[in-house]
């Protein structure tokens, strides 16, 4: 007797404020964005794939058009509102996977997204793959999803979900709507530990799940993380302007660091931090997020976060008052640390022959580089607006065969600096880094391809301090 397995399965659990969706649609198209090489998936279900000899069982040139898709897809999308909110192809594809029913209902809510030619043929690959992605991966795994839901409808219960969603409303400022529900759309990765991914996009949410794992406080927690980003994205215009006052009013050199990494730090401290602690009754001393400027900045301010929480309190002028005081104190180093300015960077190559997205590819290997503003070359227009740059990307990135091109740069530095660079452009160093008074990093690249610019960022992030 053959039983059918079904292809979606939502549940409206006591909570209203969110719904679970275990999506095949969605299973399937994470697994192919995973197998193509996709820069944000979990390295776990790469090697599991890996291990089952999927990549003998694909054919090479469906491969490479199922990368060719993936390129599109990770494209910007020309929408920007809001307090960072943005969204790309990939987003839309998201959305679309985990509420469609079946993989003909996904191509029907996805088609037009892509050029037409493209998009039939990530659908028919789709289609390739998916005996294989059925038989391996999502058969084993309904009877592990349906048990993690059952445990989330009872961590939701034991936090009283419904009120933790108003306090968190209060806490960020955020004008979300109180009839708006999360949409959680579960996916499978077989096996007990391993890397996993999660992501927010507005009211939709995408979690990577360990059929075998043990520690669901910690993964509820990463969803609670994630609906702390929707939350924050949806802060009114008044909260974001007077949090960049309270901010700018402390007059503190990690001021930028602290702009940079506050989205992901505030939910780290509220998923992985306060969430784990209610469930659990322990603080969790396992690492909170694989970053090493977003984890001790989220340690720092996790008793300022459950203190707020506790109290029902909105993040006022003295939360960021004492934030930075303890950030002085406790975690100092953190200012010259070559991931926190590459958070948010204007990225300045004249390397022609290798493409932008290559590069911010190249860049995203080594750190977690957000947002990326890219030029073609060091121009006069580049010049003319670099004060500008200056304060919206934290620090510039620029990348030249010739170290002569740099040059352009001399009048911009501080006078103490100067001399270094001056050395910088003689010797034969190919990277040379520095950090104003002001907190604003240059990073200068004299490297002859993309290979070499690997290698010389893979140093950087080995050293992990400026020096």
């Amino acid at each position: 007797m053959k039983f059918l397995i079904p292809l979606v399965l939502s549940f409206s659990i006591l909570a209203k404020n969110i719904e679970y969706k275990i999506s095949y649609p969605h299973g399937l198209f994470k697994f192919a964005l995973t197998v193509g090489g996709s820069t944000h998936e979990s390295l776990k279900l790469y090697n599991v794939a890996k291990e089952k000899n999927f990549f003998e069982a694909i054919d090479q040139e469906e491969l490479k058009d199922l990368q060719e898709a993936i390129y599109f897809l990770e494209k910007s999308y020309p929408l920007e509102i809001g307090n960072n909110y943005s969204q790309n192809l990939m987003d839309l594809y998201t959305i679309r996977s985990i509420q469609a029913i079946d993989l003909n209902d996904f191509y029907e809510r996805a088609i037009g997204i892509l050029p037409l030619q493209i998009e039939k043929r990530f659908f028919d690959i789709l289609r390739k793959i998916e005996p294989f992605y059925k038989k391996e991966i999502w058969n084993n795994s309904m009877s592990p999803l349906l048990n993690v839901r059952r445990s989330f409808d009872k961590f939701s219960e034991e936090i009283n979900l419904d009120e933790f969603f108003h306090t968190l409303k209060t806490f960020y400022g955020s004008s979300w709507p109180d009839t708006q529900k999360f949409y959680v759309g579960l996916h499978p990765i077989p096996g007990k530990d391993g890397h996993t991914t999660a992501q927010s996009i507005g009211i939709v949410e995408s979690v990577g799940v360990l059929t075998e794992g043990t520690d669901l406080h910690d993964r509820f927690g990463v969803i609670i993380h994630e609906m702390a980003h929707s939350i924050y994205s949806e802060q009114t215009t008044e909260t974001i302007d007077l949090w960049n006052k309270w901010i700018d009013g402390t007059s503190s050199k990690y001021i930028k660091i602290l702009k940079a990494n506050l989205n992901e730090a505030l939910a780290t401290a509220i998923g992985n931090g306060y969430v784990y602690e209610k469930l659990s009754g322990i603080t969790d001393q396992t690492p909170w997020y694989n970053d090493p400027v977003i984890e001790p900045i989220a340690r720092a301010m996790f008793p300022l976060v459950k203190e707020y929480l506790n109290q029902k309190k909105a993040i006022d002028e003295q939360f960021f008052k004492k934030v930075t005081l303890k950030i002085e104190k406790e975690i100092p180093f953190i200012n010259m640390a070559y991931a926190s300015y590459f958070k948010q960077l204007a990225l300045v190559s004249e390397l022609k022959d290798i493409s932008p997205p290559k590069l911010r590819n190249i860049l995203r290997e080594n750190f977690h580089s957000n947002s990326i503003y890219g030029h073609r070359r060091i121009s006069s227009e580049f010049l003319k607006n670099i004060t500008k740059y200056k304060k919206e990307s934290h620090s510039l990135v620029l990348i030249s065969r010739n170290k002569n091109s740099f040059k352009k740069i001399d009048s911009f530095l501080e006078k103490k600096d100067k001399r270094k660079f001056q050395k910088y452009i003689k010797n034969k160093d190919k990277t040379f880094s520095l950090v104003d008074s002001k907190g604003n990093g240059y990073f200068f690249f004299a490297v002859k391809d993309e290979n070499d610019f690997r290698s010389e960022l893979e140093k950087l992030r080995e050293l992990k301090y400026i020096k």
